[in-house]
């Protein structure tokens, strides 16, 4: 009986670990994949900036949606419709402390940034804002999918 116990708990032990090899790689992302969301969301940036509809568009899912710092959704056709009328002008970003988890063909982009933007042709006003943002890649392409900006209130640190 002591060596029937043995052998199974052996072979639970076994399945386990070979059930949790794929759960603790999900985490452990490739350096190449980390740096090609990182380069898809600076590009994204830039497309946005610079009016470029093209890359704006393919870097943006069909159902993207991002909740902006005062927590209004905006939906990829909005986001599309303001940056092309010129209502919504990216000026400037700075990043730090940016973080990226890939878990197959999806990632989650995590980052401490500063935006400078313009709104309606008002002044220029810089929000500093941790952003989180969901990827998928498509065909090969990473497109952001959801979205999410909290401005960055400086006080206490509650930790």
């Amino acid at each position: 009986m002591g060596r029937r116990l043995g052998s199974s708990l052996f072979g639970a032990v076994l399945v386990g670990a070979v059930l949790l090899v794929p759960i603790v790689a999900l985490g452990q992302p490739r350096s190449d994949e980390v740096q090609e969301v990182i380069a898809a969301e600076n590009e994204r940036f830039r497309a946005l900036a610079e009016q470029d509809m093209e890359t704006t568009e393919m870097l943006h899912a069909e159902e993207f949606v991002q909740v902006n710092p005062y927590g209004h959704e905006m939906r990829r056709q909005d986001l599309l419709g303001a940056v092309a009328s010129g209502s919504l002008d990216f000026v400037n970003r700075s990043t730090a402390s940016v973080q990226v988890r890939v878990y197959g063909d999806a990632a989650v982009l995590k980052q401490h940034e500063l935006i400078t933007a313009v709104v309606d042709g008002g002044d220029p006003e810089t929000l500093p804002l941790w952003t989180v943002a969901l990827y998928e890649r498509r065909d090969g392409v990473w497109q952001v999918v959801w979205a999410i900006a909290s401005e960055t209130r400086f006080g206490p640190d509650v930790n």
